[in-house]
């Protein structure tokens, strides 16, 4: 009997490491995933910005007027 509860105790610990384990490593995962899309979110902005700065230069009233003039 008592090797019984000592091998029930055992499977406890068992199953508790390997739910430690498992929470670890999705955290991890979920670490690099946030690294990977705040990297990709400052790739967004900066195409943005370069996206305004083309947008600006293509509608400045100068520009137009000499596409107007033939």
């Amino acid at each position: 009997m008592k090797d019984y509860w000592l091998l029930i105790l055992f499977g406890i610990f068992f199953i508790l490491a390997l739910g430690r384990t498992h929470v670890r490593n999705q955290s991890t995962r979920l670490g690099y995933e946030i690294g990977r899309l705040k990297k990709q979110e400052v790739t967004l902005l900066e195409r943005r910005s370069h996206l305004k700065v083309q947008l600006a230069r293509i509608t400045a009233r100068e520009r137009l007027l000499a596409l107007a003039r033939p």
